[in-house]
């Protein structure tokens, strides 16, 4: 690499001797910097430099920069080698070329965009139509319409029931009479005569279970029991809260375990689904 100083060698060499004989000569570092800008009406260099040159001078017998080492520029390999590997090889990756041309990934990128004015493309596949295919379209279409393909569902394996019930004893009715079956109790503030809930968060909740009960397993039942009015649910002696120990609402859970999904859980599709999928 060529020496960029702005300093001449006469220079640095004048620098050189002054700062090394400054011992003798009992001159100051500043001192010497200073006569250096009355000779050379220039800048002096800085206590590094001179330290510098100083040294380099006494173990090298020179005071220029030495050769640096490092990877050659990009265009010290070649643009033209990078773009006649391009023509001969269009469909080879950046990083197979750069392996084999001995070129970073980066300088490889940079110069075929900005020199070469090249850019990266993924081949994408897409289906070619034809002035036929519109027919032929509504041909397959109009095919389909007469298959019955879809296998009606038999009893077994027909999705669980839905129930609705009012008030506590509604809902023990129900569940003595569904004893063998497996029940999953929704419970939600009553409805007012517009049919929404006076519990804000049970309005919330209800579509997100609603949708999940295509999930429903075979032979179960779900019940949707309305708890009363906000006064009767808040009272604290109440028969959901004394026998049934739901203390919140919305409250999903599977009847008869510790499994159960209160206020705003109800409204995260995926634990509501795993409720009513997962068997313990």
């Amino acid at each position: 690499m060529a020496d960029t100083s702005p300093f001449t060698v006469e220079e640095r060499l004048v620098a050189v001797v002054w700062y090394h004989e400054r011992r003798n000569t009992n001159k100051t570092t500043k001192r010497v910097q200073e006569d250096f800008e009355e000779r050379f009406g220039k800048p002096a260099p800085s206590k590094s430099n001179l330290h510098l040159w100083e040294k380099k001078a006494f173990q090298s017998g020179s005071v220029l920069d030495s050769k640096r080492s490092g990877r050659p520029k990009i265009r010290d390999l070649g643009i033209q080698n990078i773009q006649t590997s391009v023509l001969r090889y269009p469909k080879k990756s950046l990083r197979k070329r750069s392996a084999e041309l001995g070129v970073s990934y980066s300088s490889l990128r940079r110069t075929m965009k900005e020199d070469l004015h090249m850019k990266p493309y993924k081949p994408t596949v897409i289906c070619e139509l034809s002035d036929a295919d519109h027919e032929n379209r509504l041909t397959a279409c109009d095919r389909l319409q007469h298959f019955d393909t879809i296998p009606k569902r038999s009893k077994d394996t027909m999705i669980g029931q839905q129930v609705q019930v009012l008030g506590y004893q509604e809902l023990m009715q129900e569940v003595q009479k569904r004893s063998k079956q497996t029940l999953f109790v929704y419970f939600s503030g009553s409805k007012g005569a517009d049919g929404t809930s006076w519990c804000p968060d049970c309005v919330e909740a209800e579509p997100v279970v609603q949708a999940e009960l295509q999930n429903l397993p075979a032979g179960s039942t779900f019940i949707y029991c309305q708890v009363g009015d906000r006064p009767y649910w808040k009272d604290g002696n109440n028969e959901f809260r004394k026998e049934l120990k739901v203390t919140s609402i919305p409250t999903l859970l599977k009847y008869g375990t510790s499994q159960q999904l209160v206020e705003k859980q109800c409204c995260q599709p995926e634990l509501v689904r795993m409720l009513l999928t997962e068997e313990v």
